[in-house]
């Protein structure tokens, strides 16, 4: 059964690679060395482990079931913990790079950083806005600036009148 997989897998890599050459063991081990400013460095990986259910506990406690991504709130049982700097990138299972997080988020994020994960979504609004001209996703847009740019100016509007306040009784 094992060695069925490791075929299956084999066979995706050669058909996904087809038309790229090979290249001798000896080269990649100097390029590797020739990366490394200082040979004496050691790159740790972290180790992927399970969370407990305290820890899992915990997190969603601390984010109040909010999707640290989207900010929706996220029944108990169907939320994921997702690293906000990922593994892959050196990221640790401290709780401070830990959030609550809905699965598709979770799952649309994968391993990337937040900010080329923002990057990206932003390629694929920008996409759907200007090639296909989505009536409904513009729409939707539209509310999404005006709601931010209320919540923005009534905060500036509150700002400014705490500065006229002060500036009266000075």
């Amino acid at each position: 059964m094992a060695n069925d997989l490791a075929v299956s897998i084999l066979n995706r890599c050669s058909k996904k690679l087809k038309g790229f050459e090979s290249i001798p063991a000896e080269s990649v081990k100097k390029s590797a060395s020739s990366a490394l400013p200082n040979s004496s460095v050691k790159i740790i990986k972290t180790p992927r482990r399970r969370f407990t259910a305290k820890e899992r506990r915990d997190i969603y406690i601390r984010d109040k079931g909010t999707c640290g991504i989207c900010g929706r709130f996220v029944p108990p049982d169907s939320f994921t913990v997702d690293h906000i700097v990922p593994i892959s990138k050196g990221g640790t299972y401290d709780y401070s790079n830990l959030q609550c997080c809905c699965r598709k988020c979770n799952q649309l994020k994968d391993d990337a950083l937040q900010d080329d994960f923002f990057q990206v979504m932003l390629s694929v609004v920008d996409y759907q806005i200007s090639d296909k001209h989505n009536k409904k996703i513009k729409k939707g847009i539209k509310k999404i600036y005006k709601k931010a740019y209320k919540s923005s100016n009534l905060s500036a509007k509150k700002n400014n009148s705490k500065k006229k306040n002060k500036a009266k009784k000075n």
